[in-house]
């Protein structure tokens, strides 16, 4: 009985981590009845609950150049995402692999190579306020742990590393 527990619990651990990784589509929460994760099928849970806090973006060199960082983490844009009007897509199990940047509403702080006049913020449609860069909503990946972790550049072909500019560092096909 213990076993067959265990192994269930591997294979729920598994798929989950499948599930989060695959975030390329965009996930509503459970309360929408009508969406469902669109990269495994199942049914989506609840946003977690995030939390605004002073933001502060500064360049960093990685393996794909100079790219725009959160504490030194790698930030990312989403490709679904809109820009003009800004736009994010990304909800629901979505948030847990790519934490939005979101703020506590104190100003920005960005490095000398970060044009200040282009960050901004938009009202997300669970009312938290995310940062924006050139009108793109900013993101983290759950997975990269150290500066310089590049995990989430081209996660379903619509996952950038951006620059100082919100442009991807890497082109995508």
């Amino acid at each position: 009985m213990k076993l067959r527990l265990a192994a269930a619990v591997s294979v729920l651990t598994a798929a989950g981590l499948v599930a989060l990784t695959g975030c390329g589509t965009n996930l509503a929460p459970k309360s929408n009845p009508a969406a469902n994760n669109q990269t495994t099928g199942a049914p989506t849970t609840a946003a977690p609950v995030l939390q605004g806090k002073a933001i502060s973006l500064a360049v960093l060199e990685t393996a794909l150049g100079p790219t725009l960082t959160y504490n030194g983490l790698t930030v990312y844009r989403f490709e679904a995402d809109g820009n003009k009007p800004a736009k994010s897509t990304c909800a629901g199990q979505c948030l847990v692999a790519w934490p939005p940047l979101i703020t506590d509403g104190t100003a920005v702080k960005v490095s000398a190579e970060i044009d200040s006049a282009k960050v901004g913020s938009l009202t997300r449609d669970d009312g938290n306020v995310q940062v924006t860069l050139n009108g793109w909503p900013l993101y983290l990946f759950a997975q990269d742990k150290a500066p310089g972790d590049i995990k989430g550049e081209g996660v379903n072909g619509k996952w950038s590393v951006v620059g100082a500019d919100a442009k991807p560092l890497k082109p995508k096909a």
